[in-house]
This record gives structure tokens, C-alpha cells and sequence, in this order.
């Protein structure tokens, strides 16, 4: 874009300011005015003088009283905004130059005395030049006042003739060079106000956005002056943000930040010496700066290409409190306030560390909380979380040196160095005693227990893997052999892991091919002995193991989250081979409370499978598995029995035995344990306690089974009970394979047909 258009358009965009601004150039320096209509009027007076004409007299008087006007207009700035006062002002001045213009008129039309033709023209050359001095700003003044006095000058000389005509065309050259002239102060007049505006512009729009930054800056020169700076930085370093810090020197600041006792001494010197190491182009320091009330700030000082530096203070208080939350959310746990597993393996490893080559004893405790999980499942996961909080308040207060962390669920470690192990069975004989005193939560009694297992190294001998899991087999061995005890860990538990593990493995496969059987055991009436029933029963034998005990091979199903699966397949064979039998014999399956949140789905495609009628299935269910569900084996018994499925509640008085399980649970019979039938005759609580039960039961409109009967004599027993029962145990028959069932009901159909 060509510069004059450039200028034309920057005229156009602020055309008031340009007009005020060019205006007020007219009316800049007064006092030079005098000077000049001094000159004219004694140049005037000389020439009437000299000459003794009164024309130059009347113009000298003439160019006077224009002057003194238009100086007197000039300096009246409080009539600068009226609008006669811009044309009183430009025509006093026409008036003036035209005097001067036709003083050299009459000087070269009039007289030939050198003097006079000298002095008049110097006159008006003299003002011709002031023009483009004074009235530049406004191009139509130039152009007036250039006429003014250029036209009878002009025509003076183009009046006198001859050589004379030259001297009027470089009249004309005159013109249009104060003309030319005139312009170009213009341009450049407005050319330095587009800089100054949009310098201005730039300045103010920095301005507001270091005044609106989030965080303190400042700029410091190379005299460690601050140059310009915030209310943000001021407040960083515990001063008001209305103080202004521009031109003080930067360590006066530190200093008065100092006595304010907004930064210590160590740190300010810090921050000082950072100016030292930061000399070079774009080399950056950067350091914390700790405040007032717990406030941090992070500074980063960085130096400028052209000298001296910047420097930015962010506050971080908020992201360093939130770092911090997130890393005792990451090593502590947010219940208990205990360290986490994480934190516990960081000290177990540093202390098997510290113990390497020397005889110093490292000890891995193991606890896990007796009965956690009936608690949790029956009063609640909030009244739990109360039981783990009290349970970790305990132990911190008999741990007192040792490392209490908790492991996860129920389970808490806790690392030590002991003596002994005598003393480290003292140490874990303290920590059962105390976790076992009854909580009193919420005003209700609760009581757990604890079982430990403990795993000891001397002289970092072990890793850290290895001494955790030596602890929890151990612990392991604790609750398998005796809950609310100590073991500490021994080289046969390994090999029994390993043989858990093997035997896992071997679950596994069994389940996959299909290797597990039923057997059935008969129930029948005890009035008639009409075979009523089966109970089936699961049996495992292995290629070298041989027949495994269902107490042996149930819980590792259990812990391998495969009762779903077993049960399923229990649960289809049952029906199928139950399905081949006499309409009146039911079959009996025992379901685990691990299978409650499926048990509908696998009972339904059992029975679609089968074809067995709904009524003929009678679920077993104990009474421990019945209280650890709570409230979904209700809604899930209760959705099996409007199917038409029977239910049963198994082994009856071995569990948490309550009245009121007989008066919730939608059952059709209830299972009086061995333990209680082979009291009968034995002990006289046992009779009066099982003769009111069984009455109880019936009464409620429940059928009776006992259970492990053995003898005719217990039978007889049962019998004098007077209420109607059904009897199981090996005095009706042991369990038998689905074979031996088979073959029983068809030697019974032969002999009726016989």
C-alpha cells in the first residue's frame, strides 16, 4: 500500500483526534508571532520613512492590528472550542499575510529604491516560509495563506515585466514548494500519531493483561529496577497490591518482604543468587518460595535477550495440597488412616535392607479378623467399616514401635523386629486377646476374633516376596487348624501350599472333563418307611488320589469362585437322574452361598433340561448360608418356591439357630443335625430340646427330617416323638451311585409285579 493512501486511510480511522491534534498545531508557539508582525510593521515603517508614502504606513497598521488580533486569539484557550474561533483566527491570519503580500506589491509597482524592494521582498519570503512552519497541520490554511501572500507578489512582478516574469514563475514554484513542504510535515505529523496510538494501544492492552493475569510478574532491567509489574506479584511476596513497585530495586523488595516476615532469610538470599546464575540469554531459574498461612509459590526467573529479566510467581498452594492428598490417598488407606499395602512393602523392603549381613530379625505378621464377614453381610457394610476402624485403632495402640498397615478386606500385616519367637508368639497372643474384647458399637455388642501368621528373616536372608507369602501361608495354617491363633511359619507349610495348589489344579480339570459323581442317600418316612426321597451328594475320585472327602475338595471350590459352576453341574445331574425315577421320590441338592445370585438360572435350565417336575426338587440350604446372604436368599428362596422347587433348611442347630429363621425363610422342611439325633436317649436337654422342636416345626406346617440315623434305637426315639418325620442315615442306607439307585426301583417294580 503506497504511503500517502496509507496515511489518508489512518486519517480516516481516528479523524477526530487527527482534527483536534492539527488544529491545536495553528495555535502552538504564540510568542513567535510577535516576532514576525514585528518585523513586517518596522519593514512598513521603514518604507513610508524612506519613501514618504502612506500606503506602506496603512499597511503597517494594517498588519499590526491583524496580528494583535490573531495573537490575542491564540492565547484566549478557553475559547478554542466555539466555532468562530478556528475562522476568526485563519482569517486574522489571511489579513496579515495579504498585508505583507501587498506591501511588495506596492514596493515593486511604486518605487525603484533597492532598499525597499529588498527588505519587502525578504519580508514576504520570511512569512511565505512560515506557512509551511505554522500552518502545515491544515491543508485548505496552506492553501489560503500560501494565496495570500504568493498572489501579490506574484503579481508585482508580473506587473514590473521583463526579467520580472521569471521572478514570478519562482513565485509560483514557491507556492507549490510550501505547498509540498506543508504535506509532508502533515505526513509526518500523522504518521507519528499512528505510532503514538497504536504504541498506546499496545501499551494499554499489556497493561490490562498483566494487571489481569492469574499469576505475579514482573519485568527487572539490568540494574535490577523493576520496570513494570502486578498487584499479584506484590501480593506474592506479602506486600499490598496497591503499593507501586515500579523503579524500585528488586532486592529493596525481597528486603521489605523480609521484614514483613513474608520470606525468611534463606530463602531470600535463594532467590537473590538466582539473579547470578541466570546472566546468559533465555537461562531460566526457577525455586519454591513458602509464604504466609501455608501459601507456596513457584517462581521462574528468566533472562531476556536484550538485558535484565522476567520473573513469574504462579501460586501453588492448591495443586502442592492436592499432590499431597493424592499421595497419602496413594500410601495411606482412607479408612483407617493405616498405611496401605504399597507403604508396607516400601518399609518391609528398606528394613530387609537394613537387616542384610547382620543378625537382626525382620517379622512379617499376617491377621486376618474371625466372623468380619458375617458381620458385614448381616449388620451392614457401614456398621463393618466401623468394626475395621475400631479394629485398627486397637492395634496401633498394642503394635506401639511396630509397622500396623492394612493389607485389604479384613486383613491388617504388621511388620517388627522381635527377639525371639517366644516373644513374637507373646507379641501375636496381645494382638488376638485385644481384637477379641467385644466392640460396642451404636450401643449393640459385637465381637470377632483374630487369627495370625507369622513369618520371620534374619539378616535380609529372604525377599520380600518370599517372607510375605511364607506369612500368609501361615496364616493360612492358622485358620484352617484353629481360629483366634498364632503359627508362625514352618517348611511343612510350604509343601502343604503346594499340595493345595496341586489339588487346585486338579479341581480344575475335574470340573472340566466332568469327573465328579452323585451319590444318593435315602430318606424315607419313619411312620411307613416308604422311601420318600434322596439326598445327593457329590463324590470325587482321583487317577492316584484316590475318593477325596467332599470336606476336603467343597471349600477349595469355594475359594477358586467354582461353586457356580459345580453346582450348575450338580444341579443338572441330579435332575436328569432324579427325572428316571418313581413320580412320588423327590431328589434333594444342597446349594452353596456362593450360588445364590445364580441358583434360579441353573435351577431353571436344570429343570427344562430334565423334564423334571418342580415339585420333586427339594434345595438344601444351611442356616449359616441362609444369614451370610441376608436378604437376597429370602427374595431368591422365595422366587425358587413359586416356581414349585421345595426348600429345605439343612443341618438345623449347628449354625446361628434362631426361631425367627423358621418364621422368615419360606421353607417346606427343616433338617435336625446328626449331632442332636444321636444325643436322643443319651442326654435329657438333648431329648426335650429336639422332641420341642420337631412339634414346633410340624406345628408350623413343616416337615421333620433327622438326620445321621444309626440305630433302631434312635429310630424308636424319633418315633415317640409323635409328629410326622422323615429319617436319614445308614440305617435306611448309605449313599450309593445313580446305578445302584436305578437297579434298586427296578428290583422293587419286579417284586410288585411278582
Amino acid at each position: 500500500m503506497p504511503r500517502s493512501k496509507k496515511l489518508r486511510l489512518e486519517e480516516e480511522t481516528f479523524p477526530r483526534e487527527a482534527q483536534k491534534l492539527l488544529t491545536d498545531a495553528l495555535y502552538a508557539d504564540a510568542g513567535s508571532l510577535v516576532a514576525g508582525a514585528a518585523i513586517t510593521a518596522a519593514v512598513a515603517i521603514l518604507c513610508w520613512r524612506i519613501t514618504g508614502a502612506t500606503t506602506p504606513l496603512i499597511l503597517a497598521c494594517a498588519a499590526a492590528f491583524s496580528a494583535t488580533l490573531r495573537i490575542a486569539i491564540a492565547r484566549q484557550r478557553r475559547w478554542r472550542r466555539r466555532n468562530w474561533y478556528d475562522v476568526a483566527f485563519t482569517s486574522s491570519a489571511l489579513a496579515y499575510l495579504f498585508c505583507s503580500g501587498v506591501l511588495t506589491f506596492w514596493a515593486f509597482g511604486y518605487t525603484n529604491d533597492p532598499f525597499v524592494l529588498t527588505m519587502t521582498l525578504i519580508v514576504s519570503i520570511i512569512n511565505s516560509m512560515g506557512i509551511a512552519l505554522r500552518s502545515f497541520a491544515v491543508e485548505k490554511v496552506v492553501k489560503l495563506h500560501t494565496a495570500a501572500i504568493i498572489a501579490p507578489v506574484t503579481a508585482a512582478f508580473a506587473f514590473r515585466g521583463g526579467f520580472f516574469y521569471v521572478a514570478a514563475v519562482t513565485q509560483l514554484i514557491l507556492a507549490w514548494h510550501i505547498f509540498n513542504s506543508a504535506g509532508r510535515l502533515r505526513k509526518i505529523l500523522l504518521s507519528e500519531m499512528s505510532y503514538r496510538r497504536r504504541s498506546d494501544t499496545i501499551a494499554t492492552r499489556f497493561r490490562f493483561a498483566i494487571d489481569n493475569m492469574s499469576h505475579g510478574m514482573c519485568m527487572i532491567d539490568s540494574d535490577m529496577r523493576i520496570v513494570v509489574s502486578n498487584a499479584e506479584l506484590a501480593d506474592s511476596f506479602g506486600l499490598p497490591g496497591a503499593r507501586p513497585l515500579q523503579g524500585a530495586r528488586f532486592s529493596a523488595i525481597v528486603r521489605l518482604a523480609r521484614r514483613r516476615g513474608t520470606i525468611d532469610a534463606g530463602h531470600a538470599e535463594k532467590l537473590l543468587e538466582s539473579f547470578g546464575h541466570t546472566l546468559t540469554p533465555d537461562s531460566l531459574a526457577r525455586l519454591e518460595l513458602p509464604g504466609q498461612n501455608g501459601r507456596v509459590h513457584d517462581l521462574t526467573l528468566k533472562r531476556h535477550d536484550a538485558g535484565g529479566w522476567v520473573l513469574v510467581a504462579q501460586d501453588v498452594t492448591d495443586q502442592r495440597r492436592a499432590r499431597e492428598a493424592l499421595d497419602v490417598a496413594a500410601r495411606f488407606d482412607p479408612m483407617t488412616g493405616l498405611p496401605n499395602r504399597r507403604s508396607f512393602e516400601a518399609r518391609l523392603a528398606e528394613a530387609l535392607a537394613q537387616a542384610s549381613g547382620t543378625d537382626l530379625r525382620t517379622e512379617t505378621l499376617f491377621l486376618d479378623l474371625d466372623g468380619f464377614k458375617q458381620i458385614n453381610d448381616t449388620l451392614g457394610h457401614k456398621f463393618g467399616d466401623r468394626v475395621l476402624v475400631e479394629s485398627a485403632r486397637r492395634l496401633r495402640e498394642v503394635a506401639h514401635e511396630a509397622y500396623v498397615s492394612r493389607w485389604g478386606g479384613d486383613e491388617f500385616v504388621i511388620l517388627r523386629s522381635g527377639g525371639d519367637d517366644a516373644e513374637t508368639c507373646r507379641f501375636a497372643d496381645s494382638v488376638i486377646r485385644e481384637l477379641s474384647r467385644p466392640f460396642w458399637i451404636d450401643g449393640a455388642e459385637v465381637v470377632v476374633g483374630a487369627s495370625v501368621g507369622a513369618a520371620i528373616c534374619v539378616g535380609g536372608a529372604i525377599s520380600m516376596e518370599t517372607l510375605l507369602q511364607q506369612a500368609d501361608m501361615a496364616l493360612y495354617s492358622a485358620k484352617r487348624a484353629c481360629r483366634g491363633a498364632c503359627r508362625l511359619y514352618q517348611e511343612s507349610m510350604s509343601e502343604e501350599a503346594q499340595g493345595r495348589r496341586l489339588l487346585e489344579l486338579d479341581l480344575q480339570a475335574a470340573l472340566a472333563s466332568r469327573s465328579f459323581e452323585l451319590h444318593y442317600q435315602p430318606i424315607v418316612d419313619m411312620d411307613s418307611g416308604e422311601l420318600v426321597s434322596f439326598e445327593a451328594l457329590a463324590r470325587w475320585t482321583h487317577p492316584t488320589r484316590g475318593a477325596v472327602s467332599p470336606a476336603l475338595f467343597v471349600p477349595v471350590l469355594e475359594d477358586l469362585n467354582l461353586m457356580n459352576s459345580f453346582g450348575a453341574w450338580a444341579l443338572q445331574r441330579a435332575c436328569e437322574d432324579a427325572a428316571g425315577w418313581p413320580q412320588q421320590v423327590r431328589v434333594g441338592v444342597n446349594v452353596s452361598t456362593r450360588q445364590m445370585d445364580t441358583v434360579v438360572e441353573s435351577v431353571r435350565r436344570a429343570l427344562a433340561g430334565s423334564g423334571l417336575d418342580p415339585r420333586r426338587l427339594e434345595l438344601e440350604i444351611t442356616e449359616t448360608a441362609a444369614l451370610a446372604a441376608g436378604d437376597a436368599v429370602y427374595r431368591t428362596l422365595e422366587t425358587l418356591r413359586a416356581q414349585g422347587v421345595r426348600i429345605a433348611l439343612d443341618d438345623f442347630g449347628t449354625g446361628y439357630s434362631s426361631l425367627s429363621h423358621l418364621m422368615r425363610l419360606p421353607l417346606d422342611k427343616v433338617k435336625i443335625d446328626k449331632s442332636f439325633t444321636q444325643q436322643l436317649g443319651k442326654s435329657r436337654k438333648a431329648d426335650v430340646l429336639v422332641a420341642n422342636l420337631a412339634r414346633l416345626t410340624s406345628q408350623l406346617g413343616m416337615r421333620v427330617t433327622f438326620e445321621g440315623v444309626e440305630t433302631t434305637a434312635q429310630l424308636e426315639r424319633a418315633r415317640a416323638l409323635g409328629v410326622a418325620a422323615e429319617g436319614q442315615g445308614w440305617l435306611f442306607g448309605k449313599p450309593m451311585p445313580a446305578s445302584e439307585v436305578r437297579r434298586l426301583f427296578e428290583s422293587e417294580q419286579k417284586q410288585a409285579v411278582a
